[in-house]
């Protein structure tokens, strides 16, 4: 490791709460989210010149069953010295773009549907809420809150309705992540749902988060209290609609990108946010795990941080993503993800015997609350 990378390391976990035991989080971005949508997609967009050779677009694609039950096994093969198994808990965005209704609108109007009507689109089987609710009751799979999709809506819509070029081939293939040169980095590929254009288009992202919790509710049962914006794009007037709907804690990360209503984006410290009232608290991940990534090369690197954490008090808050654990594009993704995740867990309750795996909300319940 390098010096500069040490200190760095060491930094980041300085300011904040200490916590009198050590907590190992897992949290995983981008679930629900449709990305990839085959390997048939995948083969044409490459064939069509789109810059689709990253891990993401090689490996991301909707959940299916295989995907859950493999990180189900993985998770209740290593416990604490508590007894408690290996938990992770997956961020969720609820809706998707229903290609076939903006089609049939001529582009001109933006429609989504629920994460259940993509899952049965897809070939997903009719059993997969249930097996979401099987991870939550068993304490292995415990769903936060992504958004209400992973789409920054406005841009997107726009750019097709002109006609950019590439973004109708992907469209009709039922892709949205093109990347291009003229979006910020934050923006790239129209991940960031919370980007806007104009100040007028704050109102109706309130109310896709908003409704994005009363579907949550209606497929887990339960109002979520940890939200993750997409991307890291967030802005302080979500704030209150968040918290009115149930939202206590707001993954911050290093640093918060904030649209300005112009089609920039500033990086902003969360502690610094012009802000009337804080309505929800901040948070940060301290750890990364991406087994996915072409320059993995191991735990190593993730302990290390681990040990980081701990040795200033923190918890351990890794941060993940799906891609690690996908295998509908290719299932030798999934094999070598959930091989690595279990070689974390086995290491990690090896190493500090007197480890607690966590939740997200449990941990930030007994930590910062």
């Amino acid at each position: 490791m390098s010096f500069l990378r040490k200190v760095k390391q060491e930094l980041k976990n300085i300011p904040g709460k200490r916590l009198d035991r050590q907590v190992l989080v897992l949290e995983c971005d981008d679930w629900g989210g449709l990305r990839m949508p085959s390997l048939e997609a995948w083969e044409r967009l490459s064939a069509l010149g789109y810059d689709v050779d990253n891990r993401y677009d090689r490996y991301d694609t909707l959940e299916d069953a295989p995907d859950l039950e493999g990180l189900y096994e993985v998770l209740a093969s290593v416990c604490d010295s508590e007894g408690h198994c290996g938990v992770m808990t997956p961020f969720v965005t609820v809706a998707n773009p229903d290609f076939e209704q903006i089609r049939a609108s001529g582009l001109r109007d933006m429609a989504f549907e629920p994460l259940p009507v993509t899952w049965e689109k897809y070939g997903r089987p009719a059993t997969m809420a249930a097996l979401w609710r099987k991870g939550e009751e068993e304490g292995l799979f415990m769903p936060q809150y992504h958004g209400y999709s992973h789409l920054a809506v406005f841009p997107w819509l726009r750019m097709l309705q002109e006609g950019h070029r590439g973004l109708r081939e992907a469209f009709d293939l039922g892709y949205t992540a093109v990347v291009l040169p003229e979006l910020a980095p934050a923006v790239a590929g129209f991940r960031a749902e919370l980007f806007f254009e104009e100040p007028g288009q704050l109102p109706i992202l309130r109310e896709h988060l908003v409704e994005g919790i009363a579907l949550f509710r209606e497929l887990f049962g339960r109002v979520p209290k940890v939200y993750a914006p997409a991307n890291g794009v967030f802005h302080p007037f979500f704030e209150e609609g968040l918290a009115h709907a149930g939202i206590r804690y707001l993954y911050a990360g290093r640093p918060v990108w904030i649209p300005d209503g112009k089609g920039n984006i500033r990086a902003c410290h969360f502690r610094r946010w012009p802000l009337m009232e804080r309505r929800l608290i901040g948070y940060r991940r301290n750890c990364v795990f991406e087994p996915s990534e072409r320059e993995y090369d191991g735990i190593g690197r993730t302990l290390e941080e681990i040990s980081a954490a701990f040795r200033w008090g923190k918890p351990a808050v890794v941060s993940t993503h799906r891609v690690n654990f996908c295998g509908g594009l290719s299932p030798g993704n999934r094999s070598k993800g959930l091989a690595e995740l279990h070689r974390l867990l086995k290491a990690v309750a090896g190493r500090w015997p007197g480890v607690r795996f966590m939740d997200s909300f449990r941990l930030l319940a007994e930590w910062i609350a």
